[in-house]
């Protein structure tokens, strides 16, 4: 069994506010039963499993049975145990603390099919928070937000009627992630998407949280935090992502994470 854990403690807003607390990888072969004490401080726990299959043991309620692409958002405080059942479980373990969960069922499982940026996501959250200091914890915070708010989104589309312009947005979306280094205006995406530009902000807005603007700075700033955390330059990151110059990125990365990247000092550095 080999586990790895990252922690400290910051605040971010991003649509769903979240505060990042510790992550930790989890690979548990047969051997992984953890019991917990009775009492346990009262944030919240995002398991999320890639492989294998395991088994939380939740105060109140029947054994529940995770396995691969699952999700589950538990109260910390009424976890007993947890246990890998089948295979080797393979799994990222969120703590986190977030002011609103938007109708998000917690203590009960849903299958959400694990991305390429989704584990690229957990890998930098878990880089970043090996790296203490107040903005790396505020990045990992914001990206955990922006992921958090994905799954509350996927978890509502899978309880509720499809919006009839969902898959409008889903293919603008994928446009924004294929055109991070190459930005295109909001506007291009409303023509592709067949729609007038006011009322693609509205459908936007309304399936995601986000306006398309938000929405797709959020993604490029998020791939910038990415390449800093790489060792990039901000110079370098932002000819590669096409922000104009590198005031301009670390404008926007000041607005969003609420520091800078440092503009002096190593390549790649950031400001604390």
């Amino acid at each position: 069994m080999t586990r790895e854990r990252c922690s400290w403690t910051s605040a971010a807003a991003v649509g769903v506010s979240a505060s990042l607390r510790c992550i930790w990888a989890v690979a548990a072969d047969k051997s992984y039963n953890v019991i917990r004490p009775s009492k346990h401080p009262p944030f919240l726990v995002a398991a999320r499993t890639t492989s294998g299959e395991g088994e939380m043991m939740i105060e109140g309620l029947p054994t529940v049975t995770v396995a691969g692409g699952d999700l589950i958002i538990v109260q910390n405080h009424r976890l007993m145990q947890y246990r890998r059942s089948r295979g080797v479980w393979r799994f990222w373990w969120f703590e986190f603390v977030a002011d609103d969960l938007l109708g998000l069922a917690l203590n009960e499982p849903f299958n959400v099919k694990p991305t390429k940026d989704e584990l690229q996501g957990f890998q930098t959250c878990f880089n970043l928070l090996s790296n203490p200091g107040p903005l790396s914890a505020a990045m990992a915070s914001s990206m955990f937000s922006t992921m958090l708010q994905g799954w509350i989104m996927h978890w509502r589309e899978l309880h509720s009627p499809p919006h009839p312009h969902q898959l409008v947005v889903d293919q603008a979306i994928s446009r924004m992630r294929a055109n991070l280094e190459n930005p295109v205006s909001v506007e291009h995406f409303a023509q592709q998407a067949g729609l007038s530009s006011r009322r693609f902000r509205q459908v936007f807005q309304q399936i995601t949280g986000n306006s398309p603007k938000r929405h797709y700075d959020l993604l490029r700033l998020t791939m910038a935090a990415h390449r800093l955390g790489q060792g990039r330059s901000v110079t370098q990151t932002a000819e590669e992502l096409g922000y104009s110059s590198p005031y301009h990125l670390s404008k926007a990365f000041k607005g969003c994470f609420g520091k800078a990247p440092s503009l002096q000092g190593e390549a790649g550095a950031i400001a604390r």
